[in-house]
């Protein structure tokens, strides 16, 4: 109800949903919290070495040992290994609350749970600039109204612009060092999307130190030919 005359097809799959990634972020540290784990904040890593079977992390706020260690934020080459990443610049435009204006999530816009409508389907190489640029926050209004044109009363608190982890191909990379055994590099973009996906099956093959040959297509030698 209330898709715009411009709106000519769609696509539909019973298995997309909306998962919002502040309330994740908060189950995910709980869960951690519950567990025994602790996070360890503005702790710069300063070193990665293997000490007999234990890998030690130099840190601002002192050394750790364990024995897998999993590299989330760009420090593969610190355990050398090596994955093809650029940043892609995403803007996002988020509304005033609202009853509920739409039962299910699009690519372009979805209603959160609290009321507010977040919009954006913007993609940009910029680098690591992050800048909001109204000619691009224009051009999803624009997109948006066409798809439910009763926004254009609706009124916009607030917009950001974020960069998405993406490689080469678009794929995760996972990948294990050879040089330092149990310790794994892993960089995908959406690591929201996929948080299942490694939940469940990725954390298996990390604690068994094998990321099983099925995953095999997401190693960074795929890009070495």
């Amino acid at each position: 109800p209330g898709i715009g005359p411009k709106v000519v097809g769609a696509a539909y799959c019973p298995h997309d949903g909306h998962v919002n990634p502040l309330y994740l972020m908060r189950a995910l540290q709980n869960g951690l919290n519950r567990n025994g784990g602790v996070c360890l904040a503005n702790a710069a890593v300063r070193s990665i070495d293997k000490i007999g079977n234990s890998i030690r992390v130099g840190t601002a706020k002192g050394d750790f040992e364990c024995q897998r260690i999993v590299l989330a934020a760009g420090l593969a080459p610190m355990v050398g290994l090596q994955q093809s990443l650029k940043p892609q610049k995403g803007q996002i435009i988020v509304t005033e609350k609202l009853d509920q204006q739409m039962a299910l999530p699009s690519l372009l816009l979805r209603q959160t749970d609290e009321g507010g409508l977040m919009i954006g389907d913007s993609h940009e190489d910029t680098g690591f600039e992050t800048s909001v640029r109204p000619n691009i926050v224009s051009g999803i209004a624009d997109r948006a109204l066409a798809t439910l044109p009763a926004l254009a009363d609706v009124g916009v608190v607030r917009s950001w612009a974020a960069l998405r982890v993406m490689s080469k191909d678009g794929y995760p990379i996972y990948d294990q060092s050879e040089a330092m055994p149990g310790a794994f590099a892993i960089s995908c973009h959406s690591g929201v999307t996929l948080s299942a996906a490694h939940a469940f099956d990725l954390a298996g093959y990390i604690a068994e130190a094998s990321l099983g040959q099925e995953l095999d297509g997401f190693s960074q030698r795929r890009f070495n030919v």
